[in-house]
This record gives C-alpha cells, sequence and structure tokens, in this order.
C-alpha cells in the first residue's frame, strides 16, 4: 500500500513537472516563430499560414495543459478524500475561484474520507 501512495505522488510530480514542459515550449514557440515572423520585412501569404500554424500549435498546447491539469487534479482529490495525503505533493492543491493552475484541488475534500458539499 505504501509502495501505491508514494507511485501516486511520484506520479503527481511528474504532472507537474510535465506542466512546466509544456509553458516552456509554448514560450519558447511563440519567441522564436514571434520574433522570426516581426523580422520578415515583406508581407506574404506565408507569413498568414505560419500565424495560423503558431495559432494552432499553441492550441495544442494549451490542450495538453489542460489535460494534464484534469489529471493532477484527479490524482489529488483521490489521496485527498481518502486521506492519503503526506502534504507534501498535495499542499499546492488549492484552487481559487476563476482560476486555472497546474496544481488544482477538489474543494469539497474533507481529508477524512468523507465527501462534504
Amino acid at each position: 500500500m505504501e509502495y501505491d501512495i508514494n507511485k501516486l505522488h511520484a506520479e503527481m510530480t511528474q504532472y507537474i513537472d510535465h506542466g512546466f514542459q509544456i509553458a516552456m515550449a509554448a514560450i519558447t514557440v511563440t519567441g522564436v516563430v514571434g520574433g522570426w515572423m516581426i523580422t520578415r520585412n515583406d508581407i506574404e501569404p506565408d507569413i498568414f499560414l505560419i500565424g495560423i500554424l503558431l495559432d494552432l500549435i499553441l492550441g495544442a498546447l494549451f490542450f495538453m495543459s489542460y489535460a494534464t491539469a484534469n489529471n493532477l487534479q484527479l490524482l489529488c482529490s483521490y489521496l485527498e478524500i481518502m486521506g492519503l495525503s503526506n502534504g507534501s505533493t498535495t499542499s499546492g492543491c488549492s484552487k481559487k475561484t476563476g482560476e486555472r493552475s497546474l496544481r488544482p484541488s477538489l474543494p469539497f475534500a474533507s481529508g477524512n474520507g468523507s465527501v462534504t458539499f
């Protein structure tokens, strides 16, 4: 049982790392492609095509980030509801109203194995 809990905490840490890597990929792609597009003096159809491609890439990275955050939410909720949280990984699982973070939480998990609304 302890091995499984440690494995879940390790997977949560991996999801947090994936979220960071996805964010860095989005910043890098935007910076490189956007910087290249700005330095072009001529306006050609390929610039618009590259702009659309950049939007598609950023949309895919956003979807990956959203899916990663949802997977992290699932693991965090499970550990909180079952009372298996050690506090180090799930302590940052707090989500403010209206915000989406890489470390979300379940606001109705009481920590004693019961769910309250």
